[in-house]
């Protein structure tokens, strides 16, 4: 999808991946440019080994190049122009164009900032995971449905056979509405895309 520019190694599982989105589609993106023209001077520079997260740089076939830094408490996707030697400190300007996603933009920059004067991201950094939009039931049953699996069939692989046994013609009749509702949300997840996970402008 158009909206996610580069995916790193796609044999990691779900729990470990690093996808890499298009600002159009992450309004929680920083655009930067690196400074090459000032000499790095002592407070005014950042160096990515100083800092206590995980870095991935990414540079597409087209040319685009980004950066994320990573902890369990945050990810912050820089999309950048200039070259960027990462062994080294640099120094980098904002571009913030507005006046649509202001927010997102203002807090990604004073997670960055946080980031970088504590040399780590702090709770206030933490955004609402999409795990708690893709969780895993409602991914594998979207997946099972896909290769052709009856409701029951997926209902019995999500909650086991002795649960489908009691509460699939019960007069609850909670497993078969569940498992129906865990379908229509994946499917409306996957068609919906980078939209599901992302806020609107």
């Amino acid at each position: 999808h158009s909206a996610c520019s580069f995916f790193a190694d796609p044999d990691q599982d779900s729990e470990s991946v690093s996808p890499f989105w298009s600002p159009q589609a992450n309004p929680f993106i920083i655009e930067c440019h690196i400074d090459h023209d000032a000499e790095p001077v002592s407070g005014q520079c950042i160096s990515l080994k100083d800092l206590a997260c995980h870095h991935q740089f990414v540079q597409t076939a087209d040319g685009a190049a980004s950066i994320q830094l990573s902890s369990k408490i945050c990810s912050l996707q820089l999309k950048l122009t200039g070259d960027l030697d990462a062994g080294k400190p640099f120094r980098f300007s904002l571009n913030v164009p507005g006046p649509l996603n202001l927010q997102h933009k203002l807090h990604s920059i004073a997670c960055l900032s946080t980031l970088i004067k504590h040399r780590e991201f702090n709770r206030s950094c933490a955004k609402t995971p999409p795990k708690k939009i893709a969780h895993a039931d409602l991914l594998y049953a979207f997946d099972l449905a896909a290769i052709g699996l009856s409701q029951r069939q997926i209902a019995q692989k999500l909650y086991g056979v002795r649960a489908v046994f009691d509460g699939w013609d019960e007069a609850s009749d909670h497993i078969r509405s569940n498992t129906r509702r865990l379908i229509k949300k994946g499917q409306d997840l996957i068609r919906r895309g980078a939209s599901a996970v992302f806020p609107s402008p």
